[in-house]
């Protein structure tokens, strides 16, 4: 009952997201490798969140601010887990399942920085285009982080997201390393 230009976007939609594969051979749809994903990473990622719950609860009450447990998923980072502080003042930027660039605020920055230089510059090939859109980041700005971060084993965000909020960021030994 959609209307074909309505169809149209849809499935453009799917298909930008992965959730849609189009093969030009046979000129049909099918179900992309993110639906695979998905399936795949749910048992994992309630692993990882019970894992480091505990450590996100602690870390909120003691400083008082806003906790988050960020994942990798592909070319971004999804927020998994958010224990709220005690502060009067918040500013939370980010709600469980959302998805941002690699790159693009400071956990994301962490969990580009603990990946290969290789695994780098295939992400920023993808991320790149969309900076403006997410952030107030360059490529350049991306690249100095992910330097400092690497140095430091931390990523500072001062403002790079939203005016006036502070991010601090660090990533976090997974199973395989």
């Amino acid at each position: 009952g959609l209307s074909r230009s309505t169809a149209h976007r849809i499935v453009k939609c799917l298909l930008d997201e992965g959730l849609l594969e189009y093969d030009e051979d046979a000129r049909r749809y099918h179900i992309g490798g993110l639906v695979f994903d998905l399936g795949l990473s749910s048992a994992a990622r309630q692993q990882q969140i019970l894992r480091w719950r505990a450590l996100v609860d602690d870390l909120a009450r003691s400083c008082g601010a806003t906790a988050y447990l960020i994942g990798r998923s592909g070319y971004e980072a999804v927020c998994l887990y958010k224990a709220d502080g005690s502060s009067v003042l918040r500013a939370i930027p980010v709600e469980v399942g959302q998805r941002r660039p690699l790159g693009v605020g400071a956990a994301a920055t962490a969990l580009l920085a603990a990946t290969t230089e290789a695994d780098m510059e295939n992400v920023l090939k993808a991320v790149v285009p969309h900076l403006r859109d997410s952030s107030r980041l360059s490529e350049g700005q991306v690249r100095r982080l992910v330097d400092e971060a690497r140095r430091a084993g931390l990523v500072e965000s001062r403002g790079n997201v939203a005016e006036g909020v502070y991010g601090l960021g660090m990533a976090l030994p997974g199973t395989t390393g």
